[in-house]
């Protein structure tokens, strides 16, 4: 995790195990194994978690509400 008020230091948010798809758009959305995360520089993050670990394709659409 970067934020700009402290640019020099990283921290880590997560350990991400099998990462299947990246989403284009507002922020990062990744889908892996074990949930849904999503990550905007002005937003909070959110995350949801599978019920169990699931295999995923490699594709995935943010749809808009």
């Amino acid at each position: 995790w970067w934020h700009p008020a402290a640019p020099q230091r990283l921290t880590e948010v997560a350990q991400l195990q099998r990462a299947y798809a990246l989403a284009t758009g507002e922020g990062v959305l990744i889908a892996a194994a074990r949930g849904l995360a999503r990550w905007h520089p002005t937003e909070p993050a959110a995350m949801l978690p599978w019920p169990a670990p699931m295999a995923l394709d490699n594709h995935m659409v943010a749809l808009r509400a």
